[in-house]
């Protein structure tokens, strides 16, 4: 877990492997550093075939999605949530896109 997206990312590109047993990424909109779509664009350089399932969350969605529409449509976002989140729903969230993915062998 991470609270810094410049860290996340430098931990991701350390090793090829790490990106490929991602399973879920949690972000945040807006952060210090760079957005959250910047964020999840870098991600998706890595993870060309989608298999990360990606969960956005924003206490702006309306004004933040509206400004970044076309971009947030290209880049496969699994889920949006907005905030304050509660526990219960980000659970189910989480619990519905974790089934969805293959179980490696």
């Amino acid at each position: 877990m991470f609270d810094n997206p410049l860290e996340a990312l430098n931990y991701l590109n350390q090793d090829e492997n790490i990106i490929t047993n991602c399973s879920l990424v949690i972000t945040d909109y807006r952060m210090p550093q760079m957005s959250g779509i910047d964020f999840i664009e870098k991600i998706r350089e890595k993870d060309t075939t989608c298999k990360v399932k990606i969960i956005l969350s924003s206490a702006f969605i309306k004004t933040d999605l509206i400004l970044n529409n076309s971009k947030i449509n290209n880049l496969s976002i699994d889920k949006i949530i907005e905030k304050p989140i509660r526990l219960e729903i980000l659970k189910d969230e989480v619990q519905k896109l974790v089934s969805t993915i293959p179980l490696s062998k």
